[in-house]
């Protein structure tokens, strides 16, 4: 999730994603499911430690659990966040299960998505990285059902 942080509204690192994946890890302990981590667990610095869990081969080698399932909360805060991306990206090389959604509107131009940040136009070979990796995870959600599926959002979709 990406925090969608408000400048003056909420405090450093919070937002409206935050409490969104906050009611859904409760609504999933209530309902009987595990949920052995989220990177609200991980400390700010700390965000590495988070990706390990989700790379299948590291895990097997530490003797720990892999995610399978990744759930993403669509919003436009997630579409600019670049840590987001790769974890996305992260989830898809490692063959993860997705529950993908629709928290807010969003632009349906994917060139909007996750622009080519300044610092990786200057060098070819990060700028191909860059977009490959933005273009298997664009891609991917831009084909993906998501629920509710465009038009409502999980805020506004009749229950």
């Amino acid at each position: 999730y990406a925090t969608g942080h408000r400048k003056g509204v909420d405090a450093q690192g919070c937002g409206p994603g935050m409490w969104i994946n906050s009611e859904l890890i409760h609504f999933a302990i209530r309902n009987g499911f595990r949920v052995a981590m989220n990177g609200m667990l991980f400390a700010t610095g700390n965000w590495k430690s988070y990706m390990v869990r989700l790379h299948r081969e590291s895990c097997e080698m530490m003797g720990e659990k892999c995610a399978t399932t990744m759930v993403v909360l669509l919003s436009p805060a997630l579409l600019v966040s670049y840590p987001c991306l790769d974890e996305i990206f992260e989830g898809l090389e490692n063959k993860m299960e997705f529950i993908v959604l629709r928290c807010d509107h969003i632009s349906s131009s994917t060139k909007e998505w996750w622009p080519l940040p300044d610092k990786k136009r200057r060098d070819m070979k990060q700028r191909h990285a860059f977009m490959l990796k933005r273009k298997t995870v664009v891609d991917f959600l831009a084909q993906e059902n998501t629920i509710p599926p465009p038009g409502e959002t999980i805020l506004t979709a009749p229950s």
